[in-house]
């Protein structure tokens, strides 16, 4: 039988960014977790198994995810194998955009903790239902560590495999960068490699622990916020040049990515001052 150890935080001193919740579960059983409206981060500290939202993403001891708003999840051990994990929750009116400058806005992949104990500390003193200010600012304090002990972990690529990948993958990789705008598919990037399709998904999961058909969608997320943030063009214009021919499409998918519509995100950008008179 799984035990949680769960303190959710209601109090909202600060607005731009917070912690709504921290929690501790253990067990040997899977795991279910309705939409919540925060950004989670999972991280395993024992036990191997599968994050399960649409798609199944691989994680271990020592690696955490993040995942965004209102998406129900399913960790699922490994047959017989009992499992540690912490969840945190962070949400605030900024929450989505300063996780995007600290590039930590990757979500459903894995990425290799460095200092997993030193996060353990860090969740241990949130564990506590103390609502005095003392608290309070201790908690943001911690968030703050968090994000910053997060931050070093991003550049680190899972397992440390990156730049050695297999050449497979960086053929596919150039590939997708260089048609990502068309209706690009699993079976026509295997076909120009003369690889099987089971072959590349293999490789892909090995190497940089996600599918090739979600690295395409990450991919052109991700150069759709670049286009969002720094040009004007028109959310159906981004959309149809990042491979999209359906705007709702797009938006559906940018907002199960990043927690925002296209056009949300947009207005959350801050406004450039004007030059002095």
């Amino acid at each position: 039988m799984n035990q949680q150890n769960q303190v959710t935080y209601r109090d909202r001193f600060f607005t731009d960014f917070y912690l709504t919740f921290c929690s501790q579960l253990s067990g040997n059983k899977s795991q279910v977790w309705g939409p919540s409206p925060s950004y989670t981060l999972y991280l395993v500290l024992s036990g191997n198994g599968a994050l399960i939202s649409a798609d199944t993403s691989w994680i271990k001891a020592g690696q955490w995810m993040l995942i965004p708003p209102l998406i129900s999840m399913e960790y699922r051990p490994d047959a017989g194998v009992y499992w540690e994990l912490t969840r945190i929750g962070f949400s605030g009116r900024r929450a989505g955009q300063i996780l995007s400058l600290m590039d930590l806005d990757t979500f459903y992949k894995p990425f290799l903790c460095k200092n997993p104990g030193q996060i353990q500390c860090l969740t241990q003193q949130l564990l506590t239902h103390d609502p005095s200010l003392e608290q309070i600012l201790l908690r943001q304090s911690i968030a703050c560590q968090i994000l910053s002990s997060l931050t070093e972990n991003q550049a680190l690529w899972p397992e440390g495999r990156h730049p050695a990948l297999n050449s497979y993958v960086t053929l596919a990789t150039e590939y997708i960068g260089l048609h990502y705008k068309e209706p690009l598919t699993v079976n026509q990037i295997a076909d120009h490699l003369g690889i099987t399709r089971n072959y590349l998904f293999t490789l892909f999961k090995g190497e940089l622990h996600c599918s090739p058909r979600q690295y395409i969608l990450t991919f052109r997320l991700k150069r759709a916020r670049e286009l969002l943030t720094h040009t004007e063009y028109s959310v159906e214009d981004i959309a149809l040049s990042c491979g999209y021919q359906d705007p709702a499409v797009f938006s559906k998918a940018f907002r199960r990515c990043y927690g925002q519509t296209p056009g949300q995100y947009r207005k959350s950008l801050p406004t450039p001052s004007s030059p002095p008179s």
